[in-house]
């Protein structure tokens, strides 16, 4: 969906990667993609020890701790997309 979508910015399958890989994105700017607990999410931000969710379905952000997320996102896959700045894919 989201090569389909953004078509003037490059998209990156991160699957596999662990969350303080895909955190790497975040830190660059782009916005990350995940699935947490069999839900689209958006990795927004994060700290040294928590990450920023945030959950288009409901409209809310919340703030977790690394670990425990790092957690939920390897039970659901280690899914992550990221949006990069170059075009193509």
């Amino acid at each position: 969906i989201l090569r389909e979508t953004v078509t003037d910015r490059a998209v990156y399958n991160l699957t596999g990667c662990s969350l303080e890989q895909a955190l790497y994105f975040v830190g660059e700017g782009s916005p990350v993609y995940a699935v947490q607990n069999g839900r689209a999410v958006i990795l927004t931000g994060y700290s040294s020890s928590y990450v920023e969710i945030y959950d288009p379905g409901s409209g809310s952000t919340q703030s977790r701790a690394l670990e425990p997320a790092s957690a939920e996102f390897s039970a659901s896959g280690n899914q992550y997309y990221a949006v990069g700045t170059g075009s193509g894919s």
